[in-house]
């Protein structure tokens, strides 16, 4: 069961909102933590015993070396020791379970078919392994101090992020258990629970509407381009689709992420921040997975590239960055040709930095990146190295290919349709943090000259509420996990 899963919306996450708020009128106990704790710790065991096993492992020990970094104040090599004691730990954790395959070979097999064990990529390690590496990384710069167990434990598993985040500091999340420890006014507590039902059904409604049918959409034309049979329009129609697919699947569990955080009384990071409004598409990256890019930020580039590095150790560092992003994800093929066109677009956009940042430049530039893009999240989001293969080909060697686009059920059509528009739309697009913002966010609000009303709690919010919930519930039918659970 997980977050998108119809039964957990229906009854599960119900259940939970009002036993965890029913549990405020019980005061000295911590009892809202401990239901945390609790609520988490049940739905990660849906998963299975041995993803329980490797997250448990790296809790105890990425704590307990945490507190020796704590404890070993004055003692500078113990302390570094300690630290690289919790990345190589967590990373070898991440690389013996992700590249099983290459490291136990036959043995794996032996144990599936001799002893009928499951060996599965637990659900989020990539992104629990960050998160814990962070952690220790703020407890030896002194940034933080190890909290108790149970506090620990609930910051690393907190159900709605776990899987595939938004990656949050542990500093960001103690200031939310402190202010719930605390006791917060019921108005309070009634306007986050109000905000984050609305931030959830817009989630829901990018990860169940938009999303889901534009990976319906796509999915005859992998096929297609499997068998070689595609053409350069189905190439085309294909890697669009992709890129809105994983852009509003991602971005929407993000938002349902943090929706639920809100209904709890925890505020969870933006993780996406409109990507592709034309502004923000030079700086692509820091606006896409933005806690991710933080992560990388203050825990690679910072410490390898220094303060004000030259072109080419800055091109270093980034392409070496790229590297373990590629590790990080999958050891396949498709997720290294990514990664691959990454850094070749981030040399093209080092070299000719001057020339880019003139008007005709930055018109350049968006066409570039967004070109990349297309062709990235084709690749991405293919289900094989062939399906990715044979897009890409296709797209510049095969003729137009129009009879191929309709060859498939009438609903192809209203979904041409919605990919129209919404890609239309994308680069005006209104952030979800800034629907909920205030007037510093107006301009983020702004739409064809018209500014949109933030967020209030009025019928016509409640309105669109639960408008944008049915409509997810009626979409939720063979519902696809989220592409960044299988990380």
């Amino acid at each position: 069961m997980s977050i998108v899963d119809p039964a957990f919306l229906l009854f599960a996450l119900p259940a939970m909102a009002v036993l965890y708020h029913l549990s405020r009128a019980i005061r000295g106990l911590d009892l809202q933590l401990v239901l945390i704790f609790v609520f988490s710790t049940v739905v990660y065991l849906l998963f299975g015993v041995f993803a329980s096993a490797v997250l448990l492992a790296t809790i105890v020990v990425t704590y307990a070396l945490s507190w020796a970094i704590a404890l070993a104040e004055g003692r500078e090599a113990l302390r570094r020791a300690c630290l690289a004691g919790v990345i190589v730990f967590n990373v070898g954790c991440l690389v013996l379970v992700k590249y099983h395959m290459v490291w136990l070979g036959g043995f794996k097999t032996w144990l599936q078919d001799g002893l009928g064990f499951a060996f599965i990529v637990p659900l989020g390690l990539s992104y629990f392994t960050i998160q814990q590496i962070g952690f220790a990384f703020d407890v030896f710069r002194r940034r933080t101090a190890p909290p108790g167990p149970v506090d620990y434990a609930s910051y690393v598993i907190f159900f709605p992020q776990l899987a595939a985040g938004p990656i949050v500091r542990y500093r960001q999340f103690k200031a939310q258990l402190d202010e719930v420890r605390a006791g917060m006014p019921a108005a309070k507590w009634e306007g986050r629970l109000a905000r984050g039902l609305t931030w959830f059904a817009i989630g829901a409604f990018k990860k169940a509407v938009i999303a889901e049918e534009m990976f319906r959409l796509i999915a005859p034309y992998y096929n297609l381009a499997s068998a070689g049979e595609g053409s350069a329009v189905t190439s085309l129609i294909t890697g669009l689709g992709a890129t809105l697919a994983l852009y509003f699947d991602f971005s929407g569990y993000s938002d349902m992420a943090i929706g639920i955080g809100l209904m709890f009384g925890l505020k969870l990071p933006v993780n996406f921040n409109a990507p592709f409004r034309f502004a923000h598409m030079r700086r692509f990256d820091r606006h896409w997975h933005v806690t991710f890019h933080e992560f990388l930020r203050d825990n690679v580039f910072v410490p390898l590239a220094g303060k004000n590095p030259s072109l080419l150790r800055r091109g270093a560092v980034i392409g070496l960055i790229y590297v373990l992003v590629i590790l990080w994800h999958s050891p396949q093929l498709i997720y290294a040709l990514w990664g691959l066109g990454a850094v070749l677009v981030l040399a093209f956009k080092l070299v000719f930095r001057q020339a880019l940042a003139t008007p005709a430049g930055r018109v350049a530039d968006y066409a570039v990146s967004l070109a990349f893009l297309i062709s990235a999240c084709a690749v991405f989001v293919a289900p094989s190295w062939t399906a990715a293969s044979g897009v890409m080909t296709t797209l510049f060697t095969v003729g137009p290919g129009f009879d191929l686009v309709f060859s498939h059920p009438a609903q192809t059509v209203w979904r041409l349709v919605l990919l129209g528009a919404v890609f239309v739309l994308l680069p005006f697009e209104i952030p979800t943090h800034a629907l909920f913002g205030g007037e510093r966010e107006a301009d983020m609000r702004r739409l064809f000259g018209v500014t949109i009303p933030s967020w209030s709690p009025n019928a016509g919010w409640a309105a669109m509420t639960i408008a944008l919930l049915l409509a997810s519930l009626w979409r939720a039918h063979d519902l696809r996990e989220v592409v960044y659970f299988t990380f």
